[in-house]
């Protein structure tokens, strides 16, 4: 599984494990649901692009933790948490921009836990 495929679906299992959380859902959910858990990836697209889309991903993924912290009720649960790692293994904020990693930890996870 490449870093896109691993960072795009932890981030569609957080999605779903909260999509019970109506009430404060960030103006972005909708973007980040058909982004997501409704679009696959077309893997006949450039190099380029899925560097791009994993760049995206990472700012994606950071704006979600962010809104995540803020749910007391749900940021506890195991995908958000392997959210937090998936993120860590393959960015980093520099001068708080949100940045691609140049090369995974050893240990870097390699596919999201089953649901």
């Amino acid at each position: 599984m490449s870093s896109l495929e691993c960072v795009r679906e932890t981030i569609r299992l957080a999605l779903e494990e909260m999509e019970e959380v109506e009430e404060s859902r960030p103006p972005e959910w909708a973007l980040w649901w058909e982004r997501y858990v409704e679009t696959k990836l077309d893997y006949q697209a450039a190099e380029a692009t899925f560097a791009q889309k994993l760049l995206q991903a990472g700012v994606d993924a950071t704006a979600i933790l962010a809104w995540a912290e803020c749910l007391a009720s749900r940021n506890d649960g195991p995908q958000v948490a392997l959210l937090w790692r998936v993120w860590a293994e393959n960015y980093e904020l520099i001068e708080e921009k949100v940045t691609v990693r140049p090369a995974q930890p050893t240990a870097a996870e390699r596919r999201p836990a089953a649901k």
